[in-house]
């Protein structure tokens, strides 16, 4: 009889207690939620492409790995910089030029790496016009083909752009 009523006690209590919400969700340490149209799309950053997925009608789990990502990210990965920045010419054998066309007082950071992410150079510039055109020199840099990453911090606002670069002979 004991038995019994632990029994029932055991299933009353395991089916009436709740973790989470009952419904399909994915379980994600960043990313989102939106309902549009009363359907709801979640979404996560940095997951793997190729990943195992357990799903049941009441839980979906997916192993991956997630970036951290922040929603108030001042960097502004738009196209401005490139319209706004000429960087000459390319390919180039010993000398590539930075031509900003900006406002007067912006900073202008520049990094070039190789293709495995490794820093070669590093610049930080005050552009006091906003005009001034800048001068890498990859002379001493076998041929390969670089990456030169440019920030500009303009009025408070922060631009990222990335520029692939052929550097020859």
């Amino acid at each position: 009889m004991k038995r019994s009523l632990l029994l029932i006690a055991i299933f009353t209590v395991a089916t009436t207690a709740f973790g989470q919400k009952n419904s399909p969700v994915t379980i994600n340490a960043v990313g989102g939620q939106s309902v549009v149209n009363n359907n709801t799309y979640e979404w996560s950053i940095g997951e793997l492409v190729l990943v195992n997925t357990f799903s049941s009608p009441s839980l979906v789990v997916t192993q991956g790995v997630l970036q951290p990502f922040q929603k108030d990210n001042p960097v502004d990965p738009g196209n401005y910089l490139a319209s706004k920045l000429k960087l000459y010419p390319v390919p180039t054998d010993a000398t590539l030029y930075l031509q900003p066309d900006f406002s007067a007082g912006s900073k202008l950071n520049y990094v070039v790496l190789d293709m495995t992410g490794k820093q070669l150079m590093k610049q930080e510039v005050q552009l006091a016009s906003g005009t001034e055109r800048q001068t890498i020199d990859l002379i001493a840099l076998p041929s390969a083909t670089y990456m030169v990453t440019v920030q500009l911090t303009e009025q408070g606002k922060t631009y990222l752009q990335s520029f692939k670069v052929e550097k020859i002979k």
